[in-house]
């Protein structure tokens, strides 16, 4: 599924429009009959106040309206703005509902009384004020409409059409207020301020709805983003023949762990491991290797040379005689400390073959020097965003407001795959495309999650064969096990119990679109 910005939107629109011959106005109905049907699916016999602007948002709004009274429904209807001002789509749906003798009240100062009385004996309130259009502050009356929507948020269910109104759909970003809405049934695709915060937490249940436009006219306009789904991550899952023995599915060497962070390659072996990875082997420094045993007892160990508890500044020799294509992947980083240094890290990157994700404290060594992996391919990154952070001498907040830009930017400038982590981590490919997993929780809000990711990420690109498609799966299929240790009070040990879980979910969904 396609993820847009609001221009891109507008795009899809007038591609339909113009190039396939789809109405506008149908474009619009269709819009407003899809959130009419789930509102009637979810609130059955509820009360409702439906809040319109004069933009096509509100158009949206006045055909739900519309519906949702021909099916029965108690409805009060309530324009913001201004008859002249509405768009020509708008103005038919609005003429369409006063035609059906539905009676549309208009906000003004002397009505503001009876308009929050309605709201205060409405079981749902739908939100269709101001759509993706929004590039600044709201006006001061749809500004005062918003909190008073979002007063009644403990006794009424709010649903947003399209976006909630206040949220910029291209950032996500809220310039004064917003709607906090329970349900937002957006069209089409979704936008990205669905999925940047703080405006991602305003939307609730986000639903998609079909509205007519062929999904081939994203790739028609060179849309690069996309949001992964159950039904496309299930074909990617690799199918375990019942013939197949441990080579068959890769093995991965993780280079990591100092005497202060014992646990870091412990918990990467155990999300390769628990995500199906052939063979696991630890190379650590010797002298903390009787510690990690017994917390990873299916690994193989490979013990280096040591100094104080960390790799030791020639340790990396060890590799000189080792037979490399041996291992499939390659992980360095989780737990290292800051006793290694940068030349140790360069000697390891030009020693090592294969797929190469660097993490945690190989990142930082990075930063140093990004021109570390020009010559190596393919190359996997996986920083937090206070990581990438130092790596582009930003701040987190200038990450947070702009991770779609960064992460695409910072892939293709450096020729990597980029995987920044957060609610919602983006992966980002050197060819400039890019994918949002919509799946987690804060139950990945504790030390130790990201090493258990970047161990399922080498298992899952041993198994598909394929960088991309590891790292859609292991992103994930990582999010999907957070969500179901959601009420559980566990650490990042304890996500390992529920990859397996999530995977037999994906499984469960593959068979059932195959079932006729």
């Amino acid at each position: 599924m396609y993820l847009v910005n609001a221009r891109q939107m507008r795009e899809m629109d007038r591609f339909a429009i113009e190039k396939i011959g789809i109405p506008s106005i149908v474009l619009m109905e269709t819009a407003g009959q899809a959130v009419a049907q789930e509102v009637e699916q979810r609130y059955p016999q509820a009360r409702l106040v439906v809040i319109a602007g004069h933009g096509n948002n509100g158009g949206d709004a006045f055909v739900l309206s519309r519906h949702l009274q021909n099916r029965g429904f108690a409805v009060n209807t309530w324009l913001v703005g201004s008859e002249e001002k509405m768009t020509a789509d708008t103005a038919i749906a609005y003429r369409a509902l006063v035609q059906s003798r539905v009676h549309v009240q208009k906000l003004t100062p002397k009505s503001w009384n009876l308009f929050c009385r309605e709201l205060s004996g409405a079981d749902v309130i739908i939100d269709g004020l101001v759509g993706t259009g929004i590039k600044g502050s709201l006006r001061e009356e749809a500004a005062r409409v918003v909190m008073e929507i979002n007063k009644r948020k403990d006794r009424a269910a709010i649903v947003s059409v399209d976006i909630p109104s206040g949220i910029n759909a291209d950032n996500g970003v809220i310039s004064s207020v917003a709607v906090s809405a329970d349900l937002t049934v957006t069209f089409a695709c979704p936008r990205w301020g669905h999925f940047l915060f703080p405006g991602a937490g305003h939307c609730g249940r986000l639903i998609v709805r079909d509205i007519g436009i062929p999904a081939w006219v994203g790739e028609e306009l060179g849309i690069k983003a996309r949001l992964l789904q159950d039904e496309f991550i299930s074909t990617l899952i690799p199918k375990r023949a019942r013939h197949s023995h441990k080579g068959s599915y890769g093995h991965v060497l993780v280079i990591a762990g100092s005497q202060s962070y014992v646990g870091a390659p412990a918990l990467t072996a155990l999300g390769a491991i628990r995500s199906g990875a052939g063979m696991v082997t630890l190379a650590l420094p010797e002298s903390i290797q009787s510690m990690v045993v017994g917390l990873t007892p299916e690994a193989v160990y490979w013990p280096w040379a040591d100094k104080a508890g960390s790799f030791a500044p020639h340790s990396w020799e060890a590799l000189r005689a080792t037979n490399q294509p041996r291992y499939d992947c390659v992980v360095v980083g989780p737990g290292l400390g800051h006793e290694v240094d940068i030349d140790w890290l360069k000697q390891v990157i030009d020693r090592t073959s294969g797929p190469l994700l660097l993490d945690a404290d190989a990142l930082n060594l990075l930063g140093q020097d990004l021109t570390l992996t020009e010559n190596r391919m393919p190359v996997i990154l996986t920083p937090h965003p206070g990581e990438i952070a130092r790596i582009m001498k930003m701040t987190v907040q200038e990450v947070e407001e702009n991770r779609q830009q960064i992460a695409v930017k910072f892939a293709r400038q450096h020729r990597v795959y980029l995987v920044l982590k957060g609610t919602y981590s983006i992966i980002a490919t050197p060819q400039g495309t890019c994918f949002v997993s919509p799946r987690g929780s804060s139950s990945l809000a504790k030390g130790g999650s990201g090493d258990v990711l970047s161990g399922m990420i080498a298992s899952f690109i041993n198994q598909t064969g394929d960088v991309l498609a590891g790292l859609q799966c292991a992103v994930y299929v990582h999010g999907m096990a957070g969500e179901l240790m959601d009420e559980y009070s566990g650490g990042a040990s304890d996500l390992g119990l529920w990859i397996g879980q999530a995977l037999q979910a994906l499984a469960q969904k593959d068979r059932d679109n195959h079932t006729l």
